[in-house]
């Protein structure tokens, strides 16, 4: 071993890795926010190629796409200069790394500039879970969670060189010592703090050929490439492939986690009741994340998957909603609008409940006590002529102009075997409470295109002319573009039908960015064999 001080080339408190544990999460958060708004030229291994160097049994990762020719980044200069925020947000981000000592140009471009992809991987050790619980820190958590900054190097000597400089930014008299772990092919540096520094943690940096590992402690490095060279990589995991592949767009930051991490890391308080509600074990689910950015806007996406089905995650038998036909029954100054199918199933679900919750509690039957008079007085059998007949596609969509005097309209429109049967206990229930508040509320009932429909006012009941549908409208068609091809429910804010005054009133509130740039936001859900799948956008444009 030889034994050196070496003084750092910049200064830094949060984007050092001097606290690796945490810190950590401050510098993937500098160096994602740097990549946005300041990404030149490069090119980088995607979230696949990262897991190639990960073990198959990761419980956790994130990993950057730092390919600056890719889609995602192609987009993004034009998607911030639409919103206003490149300047802004510019900025604001130099002004925080000058605040923490540290220089852009110095300090993070280079970084970016010669590193094919990044990745954050932990590790949950028997009890680690119990450790947070419990809110231990230093050595003990240290013990229970280990974690690990994977670079893949174009120049190994230059991320080393900037790594050194970070960690010894607050702490330029550190101890530098080096190693060599033959084994495992592994050249490693440590830095252990000095008697004053306030960081009490050493920073352990190995290299294995192009590959660069920072980590608080060596046997969490080695931890990992034992691990990865006994199992395989985390790319051929089957339920990893699968994430993947379900994936709706090319990833800027992508994250994994598999629940064997709570298994491995118990005991878990109430883990054996979750793993009962579930109906299978825990250990086949895995999740993942993912943001990005396209020529339409923003989207991020959530899944879920399980080898041997979704259990208790599953959702109704009915998945395909027509929410094609559906936008056309809308118009397109509705500022919310939801579809989906299995309203029925919900609602039998619903009532289910609360007869065995009121029951269990001591409070009889509660459907009878609250349903049973309004039944009585309309004629209507809620369950029978109303629940068993809510089959297909529903719709519910509205606005609000005028919050004073309420200006706007709600629509609920849903598909029906016995369409006829349906309207007449929707309008018979209307007539009941007319009655029974001694007024016309002016709420219409009738059919149209396949759809049972309840609108008030009533003159909102026709389906609109095919120019000013939801579905001729470019905000909605964007967000479209955006989501899943055939998703199972969806919802949509429609903020290019708030009023000018709303908009404007917003814009004022949002310093860094033009709210009007906003389209809209959008979000959906599917599910299919073993994938549950969620996502959420936002369009971006000049409605």
């Amino acid at each position: 071993m030889a034994e050196s001080t070496s003084s750092g080339a910049s200064n830094g408190i949060g984007m050092r890795l001097a606290l690796l544990g945490v810190g950590l999460v401050a510098v993937a958060s500098a160096v994602v926010a740097a990549l946005v708004l300041f990404a030149g030229s490069g090119s980088a291994a995607p979230a696949t190629a990262m897991a190639e160097h990960l073990p198959a049994d990761t419980h956790f990762m994130v990993a950057l796409n730092t390919d600056f020719a890719s889609g995602p980044w192609l987009a993004l200069p034009d998607l911030l200069a639409q919103m206003n925020v490149e300047d802004d947000a510019r900025e604001g981000l130099l002004d925080s790394f000058e605040e923490e000592g540290l220089d852009y140009v110095e300090d993070i471009e280079p970084l970016l500039g010669v590193t094919r992809g990044i990745a954050i991987t932990m590790q949950a050790r028997p009890g680690a879970l119990e450790s947070a619980f419990m809110g231990v820190a230093g050595d003990d958590a240290l013990e229970a969670l280990e974690v690990v900054v994977l670079f893949d190097a174009r120049d190994a000597d230059q991320v080393i060189e900037l790594l050194e400089g970070w960690t010894l930014a607050d702490d330029p008299a550190a101890t530098r010592t080096e190693e060599r772990v033959d084994d495992l092919d592994l050249d490693v540096i440590t830095y252990t703090p000095s008697p004053d520094s306030e960081s009490h943690e050493p920073i352990v940096i190995g290299r294995r050929s192009d590959l660069v590992y920072a980590a608080p402690r060596l046997d969490h490095i080695t931890s990992l490439i034992e691990r990865r060279e006994a199992q395989g990589p985390l790319s051929s995991e089957p339920n990893f492939g699968a994430l993947i592949g379900a994936l709706r767009h090319e990833t800027l930051l992508f994250g994994y986690g598999n629940a064997r991490a709570f298994t491995d890391a118990g005991p878990v308080p109430g883990l054996d009741e979750l793993t009962a509600e579930l109906g299978g074990d825990l250990d086949s689910y895995s999740m993942a994340f993912s943001t990005t950015a396209t020529t339409d806007g923003f989207a991020g996406e959530f899944l879920i998957h399980g080898e041997d089905g979704l259990g208790g995650l599953e959702g109704p038998a009915s998945l395909s909603a027509d929410l094609a036909r559906a936008a056309t029954t809308v118009g397109a100054d509705a500022q919310l609008y939801l579809a989906a199918p299995g309203l029925r199933e919900s609602l039998e679900q619903a009532l289910e409940t609360l007869d065995t919750e009121a029951t269990t509690a001591g409070f009889g039957d509660l459907r009878e006590q609250f349903l049973g008079p309004v039944e009585a007085d309309s004629g209507v059998d809620i369950e029978t002529d109303i629940v068993e007949q809510l089959t297909g596609t529903w719709v519910l969509a509205g606005s609000v102009q005028d919050p004073d005097t309420f200006d706007g309209f709600v629509l609920f429109a849903t598909e029906s075997t016995q369409p006829d049967l349906l309207e007449q206990a929707f309008s018979d229930l209307v007539i009941y409470l007319n009655g029974l508040c001694g007024c016309d509320l002016g709420v219409g009932v009738g059919q149209a295109d396949g759809f049972v429909r309840v609108a008030w006012p009533e003159d909102r009941l026709a389906p609109p002319p095919p120019a000013e549908q939801l579905g001729a409208l470019p905000a909605y068609l964007q967000t479209l573009e955006l989501l899943p091809s055939n998703p199972g429910s969806l919802m949509f804010f429609n903020l290019t039908a708030l009023p000018p005054e709303a908009i404007e009133e917003m814009r004022s509130e949002a310093d860094d960015f033009d709210i009007a740039s906003l389209l809209g936001v959008g979000l959906a859900s599917t599910q299919s064999g073993n994938l549950a799948h969620v996502s959420i956008v936002l369009p971006v444009g000049d409605e």
